[in-house]
């Protein structure tokens, strides 16, 4: 049997019938650049224990890609928890479209998740990053 690759819930960011246009995630914007910066990581290693195998039944896992984007830019907009992140994503069209259409409760609430594996992976994003 061969490798089976992980699934992921993916932003789809490009979709613009989902999002309303809006000066703050323009071309130029801190959101974009934040989003682009992370995309050019491997982050590969925060799923190499996930159980959401391709074949196989289940929720699929929410990307480190998107849990990392949407960590780091509420960093840089100055908000540190989830919960800020959850109110920040009702109001602010910037973070709906870093989520870019995956819902409120699989974009947001997993960042408790990504903050346990950044303490217990450190080395690992360290090294993405390097």
């Amino acid at each position: 049997m061969g490798k089976r690759g992980v699934r992921t819930k993916e932003p789809q960011r490009d979709q613009g019938w989902l999002f309303v246009p809006a000066p703050e995630v323009g071309p130029e914007r801190p959101v974009r650049l934040v989003a682009a910066a992370v995309e050019r990581l491997d982050l590969g290693d925060f799923l190499r224990h996930a159980k959401a195998l391709e074949g196989v039944a289940g929720r699929p896992v929410t990307s480190p890609t998107l849990l990392l984007s949407l960590w780091l830019y509420g960093i840089q907009q100055g908000v540190g928890g989830a919960k800020e992140l959850a109110r920040r994503y009702q109001s602010d069209a910037a973070f709906r479209w870093l989520c870019g259409g995956v819902e409120k409760a699989t974009c947001v609430l997993p960042l408790a998740a990504l903050a346990h594996n950044l303490a217990a992976h450190g080395q690992r994003l360290v090294g993405a990053l390097a």
